[in-house]
């Protein structure tokens, strides 16, 4: 913390706080960080963090936050977690107060601009009992838990002067509000908020309010970077499509690219299904734009050597070059992909039944793959030597994984 709260301030929050219950199944959580922090000097990083803290510390804020409650400074702001078991505290007066810092940040002099993030979910407290060399013991409470951690992985996302609310907060005042409350947040209509992925896959829908500022306002910076990544996410799989006909062409020239039905898809790890990789909306196919996600699911690891894409346990790329005619007979085709332990069932879910595949993994961390990119032909590549789908397949990983590897993240990662 760049300062120290008086005394006075510091013991008065002590004691409304030492009531707080061991644990929550939920609470209201908040944490704000005042912008561009490290570009000042250390005086006026002192005096922001000083204004912020009277803020806090005023009578109506403390009210606002009862007294079952926990408030640790985070360097350049401060996190604050309500427990809802007892509703002391509404969700309009933890939304209020967020904008009332907001507006007291900006108000300064000089003008401090602060970002703010909004969520309801599950956390607990440490009492911890320092013994400070000197000064003797000093008692705190930290909280902590998974709702705090998503929190904090929201608030960079803002820019200065933006709450960023999650739709769960926002679902659980509007249950007992009415969903009026959502016309406040914006850009987002009530069914599509804006989607990020805050750790292992796990994602939250997203909402963002400005204090006095009209509610369909531009994206945050960080919003537009990420709608960028997953453009050009889209693009790259469009530049694979090409890469493979030009090269199979390149390869045999007699091949026509009307006799090339390729499509390209990105698979990512299920968050709820372990190493199974589910379709994502990255996919590219000029008939259907990828308009139909399917059920076919992929295996970052099997029994056997799998078909490329389907099934999976190296970091390079794989191929299925040729696979019987599923319209004529589909326990042939699932025969044929025995090797990789896929069942008939397994078979029988797969939206597209491709006659060849090619697959690689992405990601930067080559132990645990982001995902795989597929390329999943229509008809078996009877023109092309095993040895040349091989060299398509590696001309592919190497053009393409690191470059995806990279956006892939960006397209919503915090």
């Amino acid at each position: 913390m760049a300062n120290t709260p008086n005394a006075r301030s510091l013991s008065r929050l002590t004691q409304l706080s030492s009531a707080a219950p061991a644990a929550s199944k939920s609470g209201l959580i908040l944490i704000c960080d005042i912008v561009d922090f490290s570009r000042l000097t250390r005086e006026e990083q002192r005096a922001a963090v000083q204004r912020l803290w009277s803020y806090l510390t005023r009578e109506e804020s403390t009210r606002v936050l009862g007294t079952d409650r926990i408030i640790n400074g985070t360097g350049d702001g401060f996190m604050i977690a309500c427990p809802d078991h007892t509703r002391e505290v509404k969700h309009a007066d933890f939304v209020a107060l967020a904008e009332g810092m907001v507006r007291h940040m900006i108000n300064g002099r000089p003008s401090r601009g602060l970002r703010v993030g909004v969520h309801q979910g599950a956390f607990t407290y440490l009492d911890l009992d320092l013994d400070i060399d000197g000064k003797g013991r000093c008692p705190t409470r930290q909280g902590v838990g998974k709702g705090i951690n998503r929190c904090a992985r929201i608030v960079a996302i803002g820019d200065a002067g933006d709450i960023t609310v999650t739709e769960q907060f926002i679902a659980e005042w509007a249950e007992t509000t009415g969903e009026f409350i959502r016309e406040k947040f914006s850009p987002r209509p009530g069914k599509d908020p804006f989607e990020v992925v805050v750790k292992h896959g796990e994602s939250l829908e997203l909402r963002f309010y400005r204090p006095g500022k009209r509610v369909n306002r531009p994206w945050p910076k960080k919003i537009r970077g990420m709608r960028d990544a997953q453009h050009q996410l889209k693009q790259q799989l469009a530049l694979i499509r090409s890469g493979f006909i030009y090269y199979a062409q390149a390869l045999n020239v007699a091949l026509a690219e009307e006799s090339l039905d390729v499509r390209v898809s990105l698979f990512a790890p299920d968050a709820q299904a372990g190493a199974v990789l589910a379709p994502t909306q990255f996919r590219y196919h000029p008939q259907d734009h990828g308009a139909n996600m399917g059920t076919t699911s992929y295996s970052i690891a099997a029994t056997g050597t799998g078909p490329a894409g389907r099934a999976f346990a190296t970091h390079a790329p794989s191929i299925w070059i040729q696979l019987p005619d599923p319209k004529r007979s589909l326990r042939s085709y699932a025969a044929a992909l025995a090797p990789s332990g896929l069942s008939k069932a397994d078979v029988k879910k797969f939206y597209r039944k491709a006659r060849a595949f090619i697959a690689f993994p992405f990601g930067m961390d080559r132990r645990h793959p982001d995902g795989a990119v597929c390329v999943d032909i229509m008809e078996p590549l009877e023109q092309l030597s095993p040895a040349q789908v091989r060299e398509i397949a590696d001309f592919l990983y190497d053009r393409f994984a690191v470059t995806l590897s990279a956006l892939w993240r960006l397209r919503g990662q915090l």
